[in-house]
């Protein structure tokens, strides 16, 4: 599911021409298993029951240490569940800039508030000196 090209429909580089959709491209999935922690829950009309999988770098991978590395039955409901969770955890550029999760949750703050006004007024709680940010609290407007 996460490997490269897996469910590509392209065939030449012509065929970008006639793309007729902008949907959710599956080339991606394996771009971003290799960024980050991907989990696909999905389950087919008249299951019993839905299954879960785990991918990391483009390959099927166990969902704890010491399991066997394939989709397991859970509970779920019709339809495919996509998660990409730890964004860029693996980046060497992102690993080299950001100091502390308190220093990165920061920057997250700032990006948010520039991108979006309206929470211009949120701060973080505990991310003093580095600290572990423990929440966000927000600040009534005008104060």
């Amino acid at each position: 599911m996460c490997e490269r090209f897996a469910t590509s429909k392209l065939k030449a580089y012509e065929d970008l021409e006639s793309i007729e959709t902008f949907g959710f491209r599956g080339e991606a999935l394996a771009s971003i298993s290799h960024v980050a922690h991907v989990t696909i829950t999905s389950m087919v009309e008249g299951s019993p029951c839905a299954y879960k999988a785990c991918f990391s770098e483009g390959h099927l991978v166990p969902a704890r240490p010491g399991e066997a590395a394939e989709p397991k039955p859970c509970a779920g409901t019709k339809g495919t569940q996509i998660v990409v969770e730890d964004m860029f955890y693996n980046a060497p550029t992102r690993l080299k800039a950001m100091k502390s999760a308190g220093d990165e949750y920061g920057r997250v703050l700032q990006v948010t508030a520039k991108s979006h006004p309206c929470t211009a007024h949120m701060k973080s709680a505990g991310a003093a000196g580095g600290a572990e940010p423990e929440g966000v609290v927000a600040e009534p407007k005008g104060r």
